[in-house]
C-alpha cells in the first residue's frame, strides 16, 4: 500500500512539474518576439520605448580582380560593437563603431613580383535612426531609415569622407512566410551629386517561433567619375538566419555571393544581439 502510495505521489510529482514546464514554455513564446518579425532588426523599429540593445558582428570578405595589368587579392576582417535605444514605439536610434583588419596584395600580370599591404584600423562610425512611417494590422510596415556615416578610418587603404544615406524599405509577412524590398540613395557632404542608389528585395519563412531564413538579392549604382573599364554597377545574393536563443538573445548568421566583378566574391557574417 505504501509503494502504491509512494508510485502515486511520485507520478503526480511529475505531471505537476510537466505542466509547470508547459506553462513557461508558452510564457516565453509570448514574451519572445518572433523570428520573422526580427529578421529585419537592422532596418525597422523592434524595439518598444526606453528599451536597448547591444550587438557584436564579425564578418570576413574575399575578393579578386583584375584591372589592366594588375591583379589584386583583397582579405577584410571585421568586427563592430552596435547599439540601438528605442526613444518611442515608432522611433530607434542606432550607432555601430568597426575594427577592420585589411590585407591586400597588388600582383603584376607580366612579372612575379607582388605588394602586400595589411594593417588593422578604425573603421568609419555611424549613426542613425530607423522610424515605422506606416503601419497596417495584418498588412505591409513601411519604415524609413537615415543613417551618418563619420569620416572615422584611420587607414590608407580607402578614401574616407562624410556621407549621408536614406532610405525606405516596405515588409509583409504572411505568417510563417514574409516578403521584404526597399531602396535607398547616398550623398557626400559637401558633393555636388548623389553617390548613387541602393535596392534589396528579399523572401523568407519561419519554421518556427524561433528560426527564420531567408534570402536576398541586393546592389545599386555609383555616380562617381568613371574608370575606364570600371563596372559602376554592383550585386550581391545573400543567404540569412534569425535564431532566436531566448527572449534576449538571438544570432544571425549569414553568407553572401558577388553576382558581378564590382561585388566581393563572398563574405560571410555572423551578429550576436542582447537585448534588455
Amino acid at each position: 500500500m505504501q509503494y502504491k502510495r509512494m508510485l502515486i505521489g511520485i507520478i503526480c510529482g511529475l505531471l505537476t512539474t510537466n505542466v509547470s514546464r508547459a506553462k513557461d514554455e508558452i510564457g516565453v513564446q509570448e514574451k519572445v518576439k518572433k523570428a520573422y518579425e526580427l529578421y529585419l532588426q537592422d532596418q525597422s523599429v523592434t524595439l518598444n520605448k526606453k528599451s536597448w540593445r547591444m550587438g557584436l558582428d564579425v564578418s570576413y570578405m574575399s575578393n579578386e580582380k583584375s584591372f589592366l595589368f594588375t591583379q589584386q587579392e583583397s582579405r577584410l576582417t571585421q568586427s563592430g560593437v552596435s547599439v540601438n535605444y528605442g526613444l518611442t514605439d515608432r522611433i530607434e536610434l542606432f550607432g555601430r563603431v568597426p575594427i577592420l583588419y585589411e590585407n591586400y596584395t597588388f600582383r603584376d600580370m607580366f612579372s612575379s613580383e607582388k605588394q602586400n599591404l595589411s594593417g588593422a584600423n578604425l573603421g568609419n562610425i555611424t549613426l542613425g535612426a530607423n522610424t515605422t512611417l506606416f503601419r497596417v494590422k495584418n498588412g505591409p510596415t513601411i519604415t524609413w531609415q537615415t543613417a551618418f556615416l563619420a569620416p572615422t578610418y584611420t587607414g590608407d587603404f580607402l578614401n574616407s569622407k562624410s556621407t549621408v544615406s536614406t532610405g525606405l524599405t516596405i515588409y509583409q509577412d504572411f505568417d510563417p512566410a514574409f516578403l521584404y524590398g526597399g531602396i535607398s540613395g547616398s550623398k557626400t557632404i559637401g558633393g555636388n551629386q548623389f553617390d548613387g542608389f541602393g535596392y534589396h528585395a528579399g523572401f523568407g519563412f519561419s519554421l518556427n517561433h524561433r528560426l527564420a531564413l531567408g534570402t536576398e538579392i541586393s546592389g545599386g549604382y555609383n555616380f562617381g567619375q568613371q574608370i575606364i573599364f570600371a563596372n559602376r554597377e554592383f550585386s550581391q545574393l545573400t543567404g540569412r538566419a534569425t535564431f532566436v536563443l531566448s527572449q534576449k538573445n538571438l544570432i544571425q548568421p549569414s553568407v553572401s555571393f558577388g553576382l558581378n566583378e564590382n561585388t566581393p566574391d563572398f563574405t560571410l557574417s555572423m551578429q550576436w544581439t542582447r537585448r534588455f
